[in-house]
């Protein structure tokens, strides 16, 4: 994406206030929001769903992340790190990622109640 395709894209994604339907992954960890299903379609990014889902036996083993967990996505050059946080100072963990084909350079969800979402949705 280009920068005003990004940006068009970020304004879309901020239409994302409530959702109606909610999405199972696979692993049934966790339900995802329409919001989050529109991100993933269009940026590439249904792994990242699949690594969080992938990481909630270990999180939920702190009490704080068990409530409520922030994720983020930092991609540059073709490489992503993807961080849990207990809030937005305090990391829990990061993966580094050797590679992506991510159309964003930067994606945040939350994910409380075993749903994640767009910080527009919280």
């Amino acid at each position: 994406m280009d920068f005003d395709e990004e940006n068009a894209f970020r304004a879309k994604l901020s239409q994302f206030t409530g959702s109606t339907e909610f999405y199972w992954h696979s692993s049934q960890t966790l339900r995802y929001t329409e919001g989050v299903k529109y991100l993933a379609e269009r940026a590439r990014l249904h792994w990242f769903i699949d690594l969080i889902a992938s990481w909630q036996s270990r999180v939920l083993r702190d009490p704080w992340l068990a409530e409520f967990q922030l994720w983020e996505l930092h991609v540059k050059d073709n490489r992503a790190s993807a961080v849990c946080l207990r809030d937005s100072e305090d990391e829990a963990f990061r993966q580094n990622l050797g590679y992506t084909d991510s159309a964003v350079h930067y994606v945040r969800f939350y994910l409380q109640d075993h749903v994640l979402m767009l910080p527009s949705e919280h």
